[in-house]
């Protein structure tokens, strides 16, 4: 999959605001179709609960 011209500059922000790139690229399969996203990522639950309060 070919990564456009902003894939490195949303992943390092990404990585800089502390989440963790966990797929890249994220692959999903339903049925007998593939989804490819660009980047798949994760923080933790806790994290964001303490940013919405």
């Amino acid at each position: 999959m070919a990564k456009d011209l902003f894939h490195d500059t949303v992943r390092r922000g990404l990585e800089k605001d502390e989440w963790t790139v966990t797929d890249d690229p994220l692959e999903l399969e339903l049925e007998e179709i593939t989804v490819k996203i660009d980047l798949g990522a994760e923080r933790l639950i806790e994290e964001i609960v303490q940013w919405i309060n």
